[in-house]
Order: structure tokens, then sequence, then C-alpha cells
């Protein structure tokens, strides 16, 4: 609307009246919940009155009509339209899952070819969804970000083939994605109006193809669009892989039995007797630390030192349920995790149908320095998440967690601080060093089953069960 001389103007739904400032030639306000309020008929569509804002000040005002002669003059009405599919997030990715068949949208040997397929998490059968604008979105393949989902020729045509094509920006390239209830779309290309998507001919079986045919509405029309990732979630991989762990552990590999010394070695320049000397003095003194009563009331530190003076670099496997129900902070970091997981749970899951996702990295958890057995024994550590989870209604979810822990029991060779006041960590890192004992990798799982309602937490409501 366009003025010169009023300050302020009165917006009103059904009488519900609001005062709209300006200090401009014209106002700009929005009218979103007025005209949605009209589309769906929940208020009479009595359209806008505009009066002045106290008329009982006696003064001259005035308010261009539309036939006032002055098309710069003339009040209008824009109004913009978001024509975003509501449950699609634009730039997420997803699975695309037939609702005829349960297969998934696929793209064919990682080649060009569109088909159905059984599930499987590759990369060919994930898809990033984005708004181009005007109601339509591109669908790109992530394991070729060139390239979009793309109608062959244009085709307007039942039984036209898809595939996957360079970008190009064309009404091939560009999809409406309409909501046909229960969870799923339908997705019809801008280069035809009368035909969508369609799971072509014996559409339960998988390796089919994905055409086009036209709107009728069947199960082989209709998509279930799944999220491959929330936060550090995904259900696009099979396991957690941390790399700053496997670069620790392969400096350690690289660390051990090195003769002679390396430059981090305090031995660095001796000879090899003065050497075995000195590394037999310290081997001495680990074993009366490991075998005396110093670990009395620090069990676990004794084990696994005990562990790392005579088990040549054997994997240990841990009870990380009894961990994390007897230090604290394993405690707190546990159930910090469980809540990240329980919450990508909410996102990720499908109804009534169970589905699998894993940490995309491992957390590292750097425990404070204080005086304490699991301290002593473990110290920080590495851990990440398997979930099996299954949505059994709108808002209430069951779930099994594999909550798992993985470390290296290492020593650091900069560390001169006596244990106990006995020996160093850079002691027993020379003890490894000279290949008298070994550094070896951790690893436990604490398995727990939840169920919970949308919304609840480890601490707020979820039934929990630490299972082992």
């Amino acid at each position: 609307m366009n003025t010169t001389a009023q300050t302020s103007i009165l917006s009103s739904n059904d009488g519900a009246a609001s005062s709209i400032s300006h200090n401009l030639s014209y106002y700009n306000f929005d009218v979103t919940n007025i005209v949605d309020s009209w589309y769906n008929h929940n208020s009479g569509e009595y359209g806008f009155k505009v009066t002045y804002y106290d008329q009982t000040i006696t003064d001259y005002n005035s308010l261009y009509s539309a036939n006032c002669g002055i098309a710069d003059y003339v009040p209008k009405l824009y109004i913009t339209y978001d024509l975003q599919t509501s449950g699609i997030t634009n730039g997420a990715t997803y699975f695309i899952r037939s609702v005829a068949s349960e297969c998934y949208m696929d793209i064919y040997g990682f080649g060009t070819d569109l088909q159905l397929c059984n599930f499987n998490g590759g990369t060919n059968q994930q898809f990033t969804v984005v708004y181009e604008g005007n109601g339509y979105y591109s669908f790109t393949p992530v394991f070729q970000s060139s390239y979009r989902l793309d109608v062959y020729n244009a085709a307007d045509a039942d039984g036209a083939q898809m595939w996957i094509y360079p970008s190009n920006n064309s009404p091939a390239q560009r999809y409406k994605i309409c909501d046909s209830g229960s969870g799923s779309f339908y997705i019809m290309p801008q280069c035809s109006t009368t035909r969508v998507l369609d799971a072509w001919g014996a559409f339960d079986d998988d390796g089919i193809d994905v055409r086009l045919c036209t709107y009728h509405a069947g199960a082989n029309q209709k998509w279930v669009f799944e999220k491959t990732e929330s936060g550090n979630y995904s259900r696009g991989i099979t396991s957690t892989i941390s790399t700053e762990r496997q670069n620790a552990w392969a400096i350690s590999e690289n660390d051990y039995n090195c003769w002679p010394a390396t430059t981090k070695s305090k031995y660095y320049g001796w000879n090899t007797l003065s050497r075995d000397i000195a590394l037999a003095a310290s081997n001495t003194i680990a074993l009366t630390l490991a075998a005396g009563g110093n670990w009395t009331i620090f069990p676990n530190s004794g084990n696994m030192l005990n562990h790392f003076l005579f088990e040549t670099g054997t994997p240990l496997s841990i009870d990380f349920k009894y961990v994390n129900n007897h230090w604290d902070y394993a405690d707190l970091r546990r159930k910090k995790w469980i809540d990240q997981a329980l919450s990508a749970s909410e996102e990720l899951s499908v109804l009534n149908k169970e589905i699998i996702f894993y940490s995309k990295t491992e957390e590292h958890n750097d425990a404070p320095a204080t005086v304490n057995d699991f301290k002593y024994s473990i110290g920080s550590y590495y851990s990440h998440i398997k979930c099996d989870v299954l949505k059994t209604n709108s808002t209430t979810y069951q779930a099994t967690i594999y909550y798992t822990l993985e470390d290296i029991y290492d020593w650091d060779p900069t560390d001169t601080a006596k244990i106990k006041g006995i020996i160093s960590p850079q002691d027993l890192w020379e003890l490894h060093h000279g290949g008298v004992s070994k550094h070896y990798q951790v690893s436990g799982t604490n398995t727990l089953t939840i169920t919970w309602t949308q919304g609840q937490r480890y601490d707020t409501g979820a039934n929990i069960t630490d299972v082992e």
C-alpha cells in the first residue's frame, strides 16, 4: 500500500487488530496467517479494511483508491507463497523408498539408470534434495554430485526412462514433491503436468525400473523420504572408524621395539648394553608396582599394567557396563551420547520399520585429572554408538543401543611425573620402545534397550534396561 502521510496502520483479521508502524512511503507487512486462514476457510474472507489509526484527531489525511488514475499510487496486495513441501528438508540427503515394494531408488551399479533395489545404504541410494524455487526440487545422487535425477529427453510420456545426467537446470531435472498422505509423496517432473515417478511394471520386485506414468494414486507412485543423517549419526555407513585413534595406533606400532633408540627416547645415542641395563631396571620397578600392594585400591589399573608388561600387545576386552556404572565421569558421558542417539532416532526412524544407524565419528572423552582407578587404567577414551531403532507409532520408539569404548593402552614419552612416586609414564613408554613390553588396544560394549516417548531422554522418562 502506498501512502505519503500516515504514520501507522491497523491490520485486522476478524477483529484481531495490531498497529504496524512505518517510516517509508508505503507499508510492507506480513499477512501470511490471514491468507492462510482464508485459504483453509477458518475465517471469513473479508479482505482488508484500512482506517486512520486515531479517528478522534481532526486533521487532513487521504488514501489513494484503486481508481485514482495514478498507477504508482494504486493500493496493491502482493502475496508471496512459500512452495516448499512440508516434511522435506531443503538440502537434506534421503533414501527414497517405494511404498509398494519397500525397495529403494538406486542408481544401478553406480552407473546412470534409476532402478529399485533392496536397501544397502550405499551412496548410489542416497539423494540430496534441494529446493530450487517456484515449488520445484532437484535430486543429486551423493556419489555423483555434478549429476541430477533426469527425465530422459524430457519426454512427457508413459514409460519415459529416469536416469541421472549432468546438471543443466532444465525442467527435466526439476520436480514437485506432493504430499500423498501417511508420510509418503508423489514426485512430478516440471516437464509434465500429468505424470509422476512410478515403480514400473511388476512393482514389488527388486531391480525394476523407475519411470514416468500417468498419475493414478497407486502405491507404486508413492515414495517415502528417509533421512540418511542426523548430526553425528548416519544410516549410510556400517561401522564407525576413528582416524585419530587409527593414527595413534600406527604411531604406537612404529615406536615399538626400536633399536637403536629413536630421537623420541631419553636413551637416544646410548649403546645397546647401557640401554639394556636401564630398561631392565625400569622393568623390575614396574613389575614390583604391578604385583605389590600399590594397586590394592586400584585393581583395574594393576590388571591393565600387568597386561602391558606380560601380554605382548594382545587386545583386551573390558566390562564397559561396569565402568559406566562405577565411574561418575563415564556415566555422565554415557548419558550425553545416549541422549544424542535418542534425538537422532526421532529424526531418522521410520514408522513400523526397523533401521540401524551409527556414529559417523568416535567421540573423544577426555577424563579429568583425578586420582581414580579408572583414570589410571583407562584415562581418556573414544566411544561410538550403533543404534537399532523401531518407531512403533507417531510418538513412541524402541531401540537397542550398543555403546562401545575403543582405546589404546599406551604411555606418554614426554610425561616424567612419577606414578605413585615410583615410575613415570616416560619410563613405561621406554619399555614399549625397547620391546620389553607392548601397548595394546582396549574395547568394550555396553548394551542398553530403551523405550521412550518423543522428547523423553535418559534422565527424563525414558525406560532403560542396562543389559550388559
